[in-house]
């Protein structure tokens, strides 16, 4: 059954073999069946996507209007063999601008050492390893796991688990997807152009902001952290073109650099 919030008009088939097409009408959270992990959903308002293998339910959520495609693998198999652990499900959502939080719930566990949470950037490149989570359940207790990825990429980024058996044996889980967040952030300053104080805005009050200002050359002038709003000095600047930009705490840009001119 297809589940739609906020009593949205949606559209939803298969369009080919490996392939279903869809569009929603406004903001919403849709809940369709599949019966495999997707190889890749996109959508130009899609905010993020998970797939649950226990209901063998595929989950997007849309910031906005939008067409969306559902790309599946050839012949509906994937290269990841099944846990031997009984998972319940694994969920991976954006958290804000510059992190992911992935959750994973298992039914039962059996001589299993943890599970090693892996990354991929793109589909074409290998897996890396980014943390490792103890398990803590057993054959008669469930388990439920969590694990924030605080580095993960602004762009479309790929999670899987290595479970690790007590006797060395590995085996992965399905491979879900998070997809880019949305630009939706913004950087302003004024006046411009500006003399002795360049006032700066960021437009989400919740993120810390490591702010730089560049001249020409691609030389820090000036940087600082703050939330939402700061000013900068510079009356002892030399006139000319510089460069704002706005970073989270890994180095990864925020918003569209602004140009800013100092005047005498």
């Amino acid at each position: 059954m297809v589940q739609a919030a906020n009593r949205a008009t949606l559209s939803w088939q298969k369009t080919t073999g490996t392939r279903y097409d869809g569009s929603v009408s406004r903001a919403t959270t849709l809940t369709l069946p599949l019966t495999s992990p997707p190889l890749s959903v996109t959508g130009s308002g899609l905010a993020s996507w998970s797939y649950d293998g226990a209901r063998q339910q595929l989950q997007l959520t849309f910031a906005q209007a939008s067409d969306f495609a559902v790309q599946l693998f050839p012949q509906q198999v994937t290269n990841a063999a099944p846990l031997p652990v009984v998972l319940r499900s694994l969920t991976a959502q954006r958290q804000g601008l510059i992190s992911v939080r992935l959750s994973w719930q298992t039914a039962t566990e059996t001589s299993n050492q943890g599970f090693a949470v892996q990354r991929q950037l793109l589909p074409a490149q290998a897996f890396e390893t980014i943390a490792f989570v103890p398990s803590h359940a057993n054959a008669t207790q469930p388990g439920s796991y969590a694990y924030v990825d605080a580095t993960a990429p602004g762009t479309s980024v790929y999670y899987r688990l290595q479970q690790l058996a007590i006797d060395g044996a590995v085996t992965y889980s399905p491979v879900i997807a998070v997809a880019g967040r949305l630009a939706t952030a913004a950087l302003s300053a004024w006046p411009l152009p500006a003399q002795h104080t360049l006032h700066v805005q960021f437009s989400d009050p919740q993120v810390e902001v490591y702010l730089r200002l560049l001249d020409a050359t691609g030389r820090p002038v000036r940087q600082l952290r703050f939330r939402q709003y700061t000013q900068l000095d510079i009356g002892s600047l030399a006139p000319g073109l510089y460069f704002l930009q706005a970073q989270d705490v890994n180095g990864q840009a925020l918003a569209a650099s602004q140009k800013v001119v100092v005047s005498l």
